[in-house]
């Protein structure tokens, strides 16, 4: 009886060895495969034709970037409008994700996100018209109005912003210099540290850390703060703080209920 234990525990202890070095060796070839530079630009080729095939414009990406299960950059990324011309260019784009809450959880929490060197700007040719990214917001709109939105739940711990502009024009109207145009807005040395702690498809907060920028007006935020929590109860502003060049406001807080997002 002792000896058929002992067998039993021999070939038990075989088995789990054998699996934990087969989790081992597996690892360690997608860790080796994932660092490989050709396969960084395969990915890249892939991120792009497919990227260009769902919103229709030509979307380029100049070099990927990844840290085996932790980190992806992507650099130079280029969205042209359905003109050609320029919509958004990004010179770097990088995101972690948390491995342990993707496997234990089936949650998608990443630790950090950043946006660096962003160049976007936003037209119409007059107030009648749709801006030119509609096409964007159409490619990710839901082609079945009577399907049910997909699930999701998304956290993100840390977004930074660091030296990026943004502009707005309605390119039939006059422009007004001197004073705040909202025909012809332009923000620029945007700096912004941003948490998502909760975003689910009725369920968002924003928790606005830190928000700097220059507005071509003259217009100076030096640091706008505010925690912005919106679902299909209320939308509500908590803690906001607005610091301009020579003055400031702090409102704590102010919300409306809502009957639905609808």
């Amino acid at each position: 009886m002792k000896k058929a234990l002992m067998n039993i525990y021999r070939a038990l202890r075989m088995v789990i060895v054998s699996l934990l070095s087969a989790a081992v060796l597996l690892f360690a070839a997608l860790y080796i495969v994932l660092s490989i530079p050709s396969v960084h630009d395969r990915i890249r080729h892939i991120g792009e034709d497919e990227l260009s095939k769902l919103t229709g414009a030509d979307v380029k990406i100049g070099r990927v970037t990844i840290s085996p299960f932790h980190d992806l950059v992507l650099q130079d990324v280029f969205v042209p409008d359905l003109q050609g011309d320029s919509l958004l260019y990004v010179k770097e784009l990088g995101a972690g994700i948390s491995i342990y809450n993707l496997m234990m959880n089936r949650r998608v929490v990443f630790t950090y996100g950043e946006i660096l060197g962003m160049k976007g700007a936003i037209r119409r040719p007059d107030k009648q018209s749709p801006t030119n990214i509609q096409f964007l917001i159409d490619a990710f709109s839901s082609k079945d109005k009577k399907k049910p939105p997909t699930k999701f739940d998304i956290k993100i711990y840390n977004l930074v912003i660091r030296q990026s502009e943004l502009t707005y024009d309605v390119d039939s109207e006059p422009r007004h210099s001197g004073r705040f145009d909202a025909n012809h807005i332009g923000v620029r040395n945007l700096r912004a540290d941003v948490a998502l702690p909760r975003m689910k498809n009725n369920d968002f907060v924003v928790d606005v850390k830190r928000i700097s920028f220059d507005e071509i007006s003259g217009v100076q935020v030096k640091n706008l703060a505010t925690i912005f929590d919106i679902n299909d109860r209320h939308v509500a502003l908590k803690n906001t703080k607005i610091e301009l060049a020579n003055s400031s406001l702090a409102i704590d807080s102010i919300g409306i209920a809502l009957n639905g997002l609808n």
